[in-house]
């Protein structure tokens, strides 16, 4: 399965794509990316926060603990998804989604800044 793919980009793309399919069976697997360890201090890790990005658009609050405990992670991505997973910002989030899915948005027509 991509979430146990050797390349970081393919796990949290997966794991984003899991997350907005909505189902929540992959909720147990999605949990393992969180607790996945860096190899170097200096690694980059991001798939984390996506695995955590998924988890709460399926809304799985079995794993809010695990969400918690990701806040005070040295990792800003993981610290800026949990955040963004737990304070329910998920529902902004699912709208943009299906606003780009059922309407083409021109070019322009975003406030600037986004």
């Amino acid at each position: 399965m991509w979430l146990k793919d050797n390349d970081q980009a393919i796990r949290a793309f997966a794991a984003t794509m899991l997350g907005i399919s909505g189902d929540q069976s992959y909720s147990p697997l999605l949990a393992k990316l969180l607790v996945r360890k860096e190899q170097n201090a200096d690694d980059l890790i991001y798939d984390r926060g996506r695995a955590a990005l998924a988890l709460g658009l399926l809304q799985a609050k079995e794993y809010g603990k695990d969400l918690v405990t990701m806040l005070s992670s040295a990792n800003e991505y993981d610290r800026f998804w949990c955040n963004f997973s737990i304070e329910g910002r998920l529902s902004l989030f699912q709208l943009l989604l299906m606003r780009q899915a059922l309407l083409p948005i021109p070019a322009g027509s975003w406030p600037s800044g986004w």
